[in-house]
Formats: C-alpha cells, structure tokens, sequence
C-alpha cells in the first residue's frame, strides 16, 4: 500500500522554508512549486491533518448548472504544516483560509490526479486545532456520481450518491472512511422546495427568495455516508410508533402514494434488525428516498436511504411478487447496513466486505424469516453457483483484496464481495452455530459502535463467542481467490469413513492457477436406517478422512448438507448415479438445486457427458419446485442458441414436454389468491416457454396481453407485460415502435417503464432498433437505464450485432453521459458474444479507448466469459445429438 510520505517531507521543506530563529527581520516564505507537489486522491491520506468536526453551508439549486457553499472542516494537526492533503474534485476554490486561534493563514488549493486537492498555505500553520474555511463553486456533472441533478416530469430534483470516492465532488474534505467525524449543515434552496439530509430539520426560516433549512448536528460517519436531496418532494411520515425513530418515505411530486406498500413493510423490517442486534436503531431518523434515475440499486446513507425508484414505488395492485421481493431484499440489505459499515465502518475498502457482505448474507436472512413463502433460501443456492464461476476466473479477486488504485476500489463493488461474501458467512454461521454467530456480532457492533474497525477485530470476536478457529479458517476463503472443488469417497471397509480431498474449482481450458487448501467447514447429510444424520468436520489438508458416527454403510450421502458450504463436490459416477435417481427423493429441495449447481460445474469442466447432464438437468426440471424448473430452463436456453435447422424439431417437441403442461397450470395472467410460487415463476415460465417451443398460442397470448397493456398500463403486471411486449416487439412494426415509445412517456410506474424500454431494445428490425437505442443519447431514457435498452439483444447474435455497433460508435457519448465511474463496466457488453472472435473485438475496441480505472479487470473478466461460453457451447453441440435420440 502505498503511503503518503509526501506530506513528511512537504513537512520537512516547511521548516527550512520558515524564518530563521531569532532573525530580527522576517524573510520571504519561499513558493512551493506545484509540480513538486505529488497530489493523488487514490493514495491514502497520512494522520498528521485528522478532521473532527464539518459545517457545510450549501446552496443548491437543481434547475441551476451549479451549486456552491462554503465548508468549515474543524482539524488537529499534529504537527507544524505548510501543505495540507485532503480531496476535492471540479471544485472551483473562491477563498481558502485556515483559521488557527486568533490567527487567519490564507493559501490556495492545487487539485490533482483522483480527486487529490493539496492547500498550500502562506505560511506555516502551528500544531494544535484549527479551522480550514473554503468557499467555492462546482458543476453538476453528468453521470450519477457526486451531487447530481435530475429533470422528472418537469421539475427538478438534486440528488447524491458519494460511495465511494464522490464525496469530493460536492465539497472538499478527507474522503476516506476512518475519517467519521460529525456533521452540521445548512442548505439554501428555491422557495417551494425542500432539502434533505442525514439529520433532523432543526430549522427553517424564508431569505429572499430562498428558504434556508438547518439541520441537528450529525453522530460521527464518513464522507461517503453523507448526503442530500432537494426538491419538491412528496413526503409521507409512517404511522406506525419505531422507538423514537421518525421514519418518512420521499418520493417525487405526484408519485407519494407509490410508496405506501414499501413504507407500511419498513417497520418490520426495523424490528428485524433491532431484535436481531440486541440494540436499539442507531439514529434518530430514517427517510427512504425513490431516485429517479440512480446508478445503483440503493445506497445505505445515514438517515437518507437512496432507492432506486422502482424498488420503492410499487403499485400494490399490480406489482409482481418478483417486484416485491426485491425491494424487500433490498430494504434489509441498506437497513442493516446501519450497523454493518454505518455503526461500525471499515478504515479503508480493502475491508469493503465487512459492509457488503454481511448486509447481502443479513438480506438472505431476513428473507427467509419475514417472508418464507419466498423460499429465498432456494434461490441462494441457485445464485452461489452463478458466482462460483465468477469466483473460478483468472481474473477473480479475494473478498478482502488490497486495494492499490481507484480502479481496484471500484473493482470491489462485485459479486465476490457482496455474492461471494454472503455465502461465506452462512457457511461459518452453520459451523458455528447461529447463535453463537448472533453473539458474536453483536458484541462486535457494541464494542466498536461510531468507531472504525478491521477484519482482524471481527475475526476475534468470531473466534471468542464460538470457540472454534473461526478467523484462522474463513481468512483461507477471505485471502485468496477461487472455490474448493470437494471430492468425497464413502469407503465402508469397517466403519464407514469418507476420504475427502480438495483443490481448487476450475473449468475445462481455463489457465487460472489450479492452487490453494482451504479450510472447508463440510457438514455431509448422511442415510442412518432410515433417516438423515448431518455431520460437521473441519477439513484442513488437502487430504482428509472423515470418519462418520454411522453403524452401518449409508445407502446415500449428500457431500454439502442443505447446500450451505461454499465449494463444489465431485463423487464417484456410482454414488452420483444413485443420488440423482433412486435416492433424490431423500433431498431438500436446497440439495437438489445444489445438485443441479454441481452438475453444470461438472459440464464446465467437462467432467460429464453433455447428453447425460441434459439429461439430468431435464428430470430434476420436472419437479414441483419453481427453482428447479427455472435453472433447467437457463440451461436449455443456452442450448437454443445453436440447435440446428435439422434438430429444431425434435427439440421443440422435448422442450414443449418440458414446458407446456407447466405454463397452462401456472397461467399466463395471475388469479385471485395465487400462491407465491406462481408469482414468481409466471413471467420467466412464460419468457422461456416461447423461447424454447416458439408456440404459437403463447404469441397470441402475448399480442393481448400486450394490447392490454398499451391500452391501460395499470390493468396487466409488469413483469408478464414486460414479457409479452418482448415477444411481439421482436417482429414489431414502425407502429409499435411509435405505441412504445408515447407509452413510455407515460408510463405510471417505474416497472411500467422498465418493461417497456427492455421493449423497445428488443426489436430485430435495424431501423427500428437503431432508433431505440437512439434514445438513450437523446435523453428520453435515462442514464440508469443503459442495461436496460441494450441488454435484450445479449441473447440474439444478430441483434447483439447491431447493438456493440452502436455502442462502439458511440462510445464517447455513452461515456460522457454514464461518467467515468459507470464508465469501468463498459466492457460487460461484450458479454453478447460467445466467441473467439468475439473476445478479440473485445480485446481490439477497449485497446484503443482512453484508460479507464478499473476497466482492464472487468475486460479481463469478459473476455474470460466469452472464452468459456465458446468452449461449452462446443461441447455441447458435440453431445446433442445423444440427447435428442
């Protein structure tokens, strides 16, 4: 890690540059040039300036191109200084001084790579507290970084987004998480309007045609938790008593009643979360903002949480199940964020994980308590295995990674961290016991409440509340990349015995290092005359035996008992043959999703007939569970893509077999009275059905249900309306194109809108699809909604094709309007392609573009994706023939 020793040596020169002691005249303070100066904002800030306390006097007006204040940063230096290092980035400095006693310096401020801001002062500041004051001006920049603005149905709104470097965007400061210092503001906005922020309205009073809000001074955070909004909000206050805590849901002028689903379930949420901690919410004011365009899915700000506006404005009345669950999942996600990160906040992103990888496992938690009918524990297990393939990369990074650049701390925000993380955590909470997990944290957020703390402080606790080895064996999966690949034997020569060797999890052609031992928590579910026994053992080398407490042979054992360790197993062709079979009965439904996970892990590394894993993947589809059905159909989508002319028929007759039946029992609307379960299969069964069998009732069905829609969009859910307007767009008309693009300027819901610009970017006709994509330049789509347009194309080659030409053409203006940071994921829309050929585009466009942050391991990982989707498909193409016998 690189430090700032700099500001030493900057210390140093300082001295020599002071006028001699005991000179009867002063001399001239020498200028510092400011080539000399290495001001970066990616490099760590040093401990000899440490804020302790912000006054931010701000005043914003969104219809305005900019916004300005003036800033007072309470500081301790702990020695003599001439150059201070903070941040500040596109900040135009009007007056900078340092106020130290009695005493007034003035200086000026350098900016430099990063977000670096250096204040050179004109002479030196003694050691001791002072008082930085700066006033100045800055844009609203395009993008959704910083403090930003956006235009909904002709009003203006502001709006921040800090995490994690943008905080130095709207005033400058240390902007860094182990500075937590509190916060008092005041903000100046356009009479009518109202301004937010982390803390309570203490004040409110009229100046001119401003109305100027004043605020309660804030617990100690760090820059990237502040934050703001301003406009002419539809604010609606719960009625339901939290302890104290004011809870208020904010939306935008004339979309307030959207969120009343979202803001009678927060409660419960709340109460979640205090009775989980043992503690009561930590602060005094929890306001849930819809964003209308957000460049991420919410943001855990103290007191201001930032949602995207489709995760919190639901119309009760047709948003679907799907809809539901994630703005719930999400809901848990931010709110215990208020202990993980918000309480208790990382000193530096290497340690990112402590935020987001204990909220996504709390979420999956939460879930499953508060709505079990979800089965959200199902769902998991289907997404582990999703990011065991990330996890299986070259290019994969550890959960606690070092982090040595700006492109490393965006790097962070991925599925290693929050998806990988998570499942971690649920596996040493099962080998720990729950309670003992429970114990754990909360003597972890107790002890170290509105302070920093590491890893290493997490682990003792973890270590002390179980009084097992926990640090010592999560740090195997913390520190390094790569999933365990578990091979289990039963050898039943006396007592039965399994022999377990492991190595790392890779797929066939990768040349990502084939090393690492970890230490596997495995717990193997095991038959005993009849019924299961789990046992638990610690695997710590690379060759192991488990002897199991069992006075007879097993007829079956299950390797990963409820699927809830992070590794792949293998077993013999015997033992598999058996549990895919005779004994998968004996499963939880959370075996037999982990069973299909592991079967397509064998396909990846070519370990497994192709023919015989369509196979299996098409029995275990056949059971009643929606997961099961829904990864198998994932699989068989994969495949759709290269079926021949020649094996078109045989294979629509097996997927309509496979589908069919299903799609009349679920229905392609929903009933009074549904269970959940249909809820969330309907859209994708439907999305998939007609994918698979291209049936031409389902293409009826679609036309009126989409008809429906355009006539009134509050009649038909979104999700089964975003599917039917799919299927008809694909051969759509000039004329459809028209319905879609004026229902979009109408839309009553941000599900409505979503569906219908997935819509518009799913036309084959180039044209009208060149047209659709348009869009997003001219602005009528917002910049969030990038994916949206483009993404219906990644599954169709030739549509794909027209797209990745429209982005690359566009690549400047798509960048100028995303902003550099949304800029580092642009290389994920080379995803569309699955070949060779493909990755060396990839490879050829990115080459030549300028450098972005972060860009170079996201298009490493892309590439490694494109390498590998051609190679399965390879081997897939090869065992086809075998299925369709």
């Amino acid at each position: 890690m690189r430090k700032y020793l700099v500001v030493l040596a900057l210390g140093l020169v300082a001295g020599t540059l002071s006028a001699c002691s005991g000179s009867q005249k002063a001399e001239p303070v020498a200028t510092i040039q400011h080539d000399s100066l290495n001001i970066d904002g990616a490099m760590r800030l040093s401990d000899v300036t440490v804020p302790k306390h912000y006054e931010l006097d701000l005043t914003i007006d969104p219809s305005s191109e900019q916004f300005g204040g003036t800033t007072r940063i309470n500081i301790d230096l702990s020695s003599p200084q001439r150059v201070l290092y903070l941040h500040g980035e596109d900040l135009n400095v009007e007056a900078l001084t340092l106020v130290s006693g009695t005493k007034e310096i003035g200086g000026e401020a350098v900016f430099g790579a990063n977000g670096g801001m250096a204040v050179i002062l004109n002479e030196e500041a003694p050691a001791g507290e002072a008082t930085l004051v700066f006033k100045y001006t800055a844009p609203f920049k395009e993008g959704l970084n910083g403090l930003y603005r956006v235009k909904e149905e002709g009003l203006w709104y502001a709006y921040t987004q800090f995490e994690p470097l943008d905080a130095r965007r709207a005033f400058p400061g240390f902007d860094e998480p182990k500075f937590k210092t509190t916060y008092r503001t005041t903000m100046r906005v356009p009479a009518g309007m109202v301004a937010l922020t982390n803390t309570k309205e203490t004040d409110r009073v009229t100046e001119g045609n401003l109305e100027v809000f004043r605020f309660e001074v804030s617990k100690p955070m760090p820059t990237y938790l502040v934050a703001f909004a301003v406009g002419d909000f539809d604010i609606l206050e719960s009625e339901e008593p939290l302890d104290g805590v004011t809870l208020r849901l904010v939306a935008p002028k004339g979309k307030g009643a959207l969120g009343e689903y979202m803001l009678k379930r927060t409660p419960a949420v709340v109460r979640y979360l205090t009775e989980y901690f043992g503690q009561p919410f930590p602060y005094e004011k929890l306001d849930i903002v819809a964003v209308p365009n957000f460049s991420a899915g919410a943001m855990e700000n103290i007191g201001l949480v930032t949602f995207r506006d489709s995760l919190l404005l639901l119309d009760s009345e047709t948003a679907s199940v799907a809809q539901r669950r994630s703005a719930l999942s999400v809901m848990i996600h931010e709110l215990a964020h208020m202990w993980f990160g918000n309480l208790v906040t990382m000193p530096w992103w290497d340690d990112l994980w402590l935020n987001e990888s204990f909220a996504t496992w709390m979420a999956a938690k939460g879930l499953v308590d508060l709505a079990p009918q979800l089965e959200s524990s199902v769902d998991a297990v289907s997404g582990k295995g999703w990011v065991m393939m990330q996890d299986a990369r070259k290019s994969a990074r550890n959960i606690r990674n070092p982090i040595e650049t700006v492109g490393d701390i965006h790097n962070a925000f991925d599925s290693i961290t929050y998806g990988k993380g998570a499942r971690v955590l649920q596996m040493f909470e099962v080998w720990m016991g729950p309670e003992k997990m429970q114990e754990a944290l909360r003597a972890y957020t107790s002890t170290y409440a509105n302070q920093g703390a590491t890893t290493e402080q997490l682990l003792a606790e973890l270590d002390k509340a179980s009084g097992k080895p926990v640090g010592e064996a999560m740090k195997t999966f913390l520190d390094q990349p790569g999933t365990p690949s578990v091979h289990v034997d039963l050898i039943c020569e006396d007592k039965p015995v399994l022999k377990v060797t492991q190595k790392r999890w890779l797929p066939a052609g990768s040349d990502a290092p084939n090393q690492g031992l970890w230490q596997v928590p495995l717990c193997v579910r095991y038959e005993q005359r009849g019924r299961s026994e789990v046992h638990c053992e610690l695997i710590t080398q690379d060759t192991q035996n488990v002897a199991l407490e069992a006075t007879r042979c097993p007829k079956w054992f299950y390797p990963n008992a409820n699927e809830s360790g992070y590794w792949r197993w293998t077993m013999s062709e015997d033992a598999l043959n058996k549990l895919s079979s005779r004994y998968l009965a004996e499963l939880t439904t959370e075996e037999k999703v982990g069973l299909q996970s592991n079967l397509s892990a064998m396909l990846a590394s070519e370990q497994i007939p192709p023919d015989t894993y369509l196979k299996s993947m098409e029995a275990l589809g056949r059971e009643s569970n929606r997961t099961l059905l829904l990864n198998t159909l994932g699989a068989m989508e994969f495949v759709n893509r290269f079926v021949t002319d020649e094996q078109r028929a045989k294979w629509t007759r097996k997927m309509s077999a496979l589908t069919a039946r299903r799609m009349r029992s679920v229905g392609y609307l929903p009933k009074a009275n549904d269970a959940a379960e249909k809820g969330l299969l309907r859209a994708r069964l439907f999305d998939s059905h007609f994918a698979l069998t291209q049936d031409p009732k389902a293409k009826a069905e679609a036309q009126k249900i989409a008809d429906a829609f355009l006539k009134d969009m509050k009649t038909v859910p979104a999700d089964v309306a975003g599917v039917a307007l799919e299927i008809v767009a694909r051969e759509g008309t000039a004329d459809l194109w028209l319905s879609l693009k004026l229902a979009l300027e109408g839309a009553p819901t941000p599900a409505a809108r979503s569906s219908i610009i997935r819509a518009l970017g799913s036309f084959k006709d180039k044209d009208l699809h060149n047209k659709s994509l348009g869009l997003y330049l001219e602005g009528t789509i917002r910049t969030q909604d990038l994916w949206a347009i483009m993404g219906p194309s990644f599954s169709d080659d030739t549509t794909f094709a027209n797209t990745w030409n429209w982005f690359t053409s566009n690549y400047s203006a798509i960048v100028e309007k995303a902003g550099q940071q949304a800029a580092s994921n642009l290389p994920r829309v080379a995803s569309g392609f699955c070949s060779a050929d493909g990755a060396e585009k990839a490879r050829a466009f990115f080459a030549g573009q300028p450098k972005v942050e972060g860009q170079e391991r996201i298009l490493d990982q892309t590439v490694e994706a494109i390498q590998h989707c051609e190679r399965q498909k390879k081997y897939l193409e090869n065992g086809l023939p075998g299925y369709l016998k």
